[in-house]
């Protein structure tokens, strides 16, 4: 089975594919650490890694992008797009912040210094996706022909159920 997560950013792409890595033995990657060195900088070897892993049976791939969709367009089983509110996903963002500001240097024994800071242009983004990301996803969807693979997701509550049922 492979299966492509896509939606906003800090929406619970990861946590989903690791609880459907989990539930069904797949392998999952997790683009945006393939593609992305420490200073930021994207990995001369990214697309062949990505290749590599899109030609294999088994496989879950959670990225925000639009533009991976074409290069899965003829293998990927099922597409799950997380559509939750931008509202919601500021929430959690800050959510998420504050708990690593203040309790990042007790978890992982770093010093503050390796926090992300939070930058307005990040929520403004977060805040857009849904009229700038998701509608790139759509005609993505169409374009290779992949709208009967879709699920959709709106809430939060219970995603990982909402999606086994309908897989």
């Amino acid at each position: 089975m492979r299966i492509y997560i896509t939606g906003p950013w800090w929406a619970g792409k990861s946590t989903l594919a690791k609880q459907l890595g989990a539930h069904y033995s797949i392998p999952v990657t997790h683009l945006d650490e393939l593609q992305w060195g420490i200073d930021m900088v994207e990995k001369e070897e990214y697309r062949a890694l990505r290749a590599a892993i899109i030609a294999e049976e088994n496989w879950i791939i959670e990225w925000s992008s639009p533009s991976v969709l074409k290069a899965m367009k003829d293998c990927v089983d099922v597409v799950i797009v997380l559509n939750y509110s931008p509202i919601g996903n500021i929430f959690r963002i800050l959510k998420r912040h504050v708990k690593s500001v203040f309790f990042w240097e007790k978890r992982i024994g770093w010093s503050l210094d390796g926090v992300h800071e939070l930058r307005l242009g990040f929520l403004f983004k977060t805040l857009r996706w849904r009229t700038r990301q998701l509608p790139r996803i759509r005609q993505n969807i169409m374009e290779c022909a992949l709208e009967g693979k879709v699920i959709e997701i709106d809430s939060i509550e219970g995603v990982f159920e909402k999606v086994v049922t309908r897989m």
